[in-house]
């Protein structure tokens, strides 16, 4: 399988680890101050619910995330959540090949998971459909 990151995909610092109290990734902060377009996948825990898109960040604190998307804005509660920057594994529909695509993971206590990237050239990742590997 191809699980090299494409020289488009956006380079994080890697250096926040897996851990259920750990502090907000400075990326997230960033990406706000900085009004930046990102591509995100929010995935249920119990299945029947992938939503993806494109939206920048107008909110975060200790307890919430608000991403504002074109039609819709979506609250996240992010207390308790885990965060990691380690790139995460996206397949392509027919399980064939992958792809590691750099950004911020959150696991919800709820266990449904959120992940954000910057917005990146999804036409160089025609062949790898936003269907992320579950850890």
């Amino acid at each position: 399988m191809d699980t090299a990151t494409s020289d488009q995909t956006p380079k994080l610092n890697n250096t926040s680890k897996s851990n259920s109290q750990q502090k907000t990734p400075p990326e997230l902060n960033t990406w706000q101050q900085l009004k930046v377009e990102l591509s995100f996948v929010y995935s249920r825990s119990g299945g029947g619910l992938m939503q993806t898109g494109r939206a920048l960040i107008t909110e975060i604190n200790a307890t919430h995330l608000t991403l504002c998307a074109t039609s819709t804005t979506l609250i996240v509660t992010i207390l308790k959540a885990s965060f990691s920057t380690e790139p995460q594994l996206f397949f392509n529909t027919t399980f064939t090949s992958s792809r590691k695509i750099a950004g911020v993971s959150i696991s919800l206590e709820n266990f449904d998971w959120l992940f954000l990237t910057p917005a990146v050239d999804w036409e160089l990742l025609q062949d790898h459909a936003l269907i992320p590997c579950d850890k």
